[in-house]
């Protein structure tokens, strides 16, 4: 069992923690942020750990997430 933590570039999401067993796919994990902030689903999001891309459809420890890891949600801005 591994303790996350999320935050959000727009610091909308700060210091959301969440334990789950390192081999959960992260879209499972992902899926579950979103039943709380539904408002980041559609805004083609990604997620870093430590500066490296999280992939989707890998398991915590295939993307290399340890315990007490701080997990950055980021969007790409429509604007532009």
């Amino acid at each position: 069992m591994i303790n996350i933590s999320f935050i959000s570039g727009d610091q909308k999401i700060q210091n959301y923690n969440k334990t789950y067993k390192d081999t959960e796919l992260f879209v499972n994990v992902e899926k579950e942020l979103y039943e709380n902030y539904p408002e980041f689903r559609d805004l083609e999001p990604f997620f870093l750990v430590r500066g490296a891309k999280i992939k989707r459809f890998r398991t915590l420890k295939e993307n290399q997430i340890h315990d007490g890891d701080v997990i950055m949600l980021n969007t790409y801005n429509e604007d532009f």
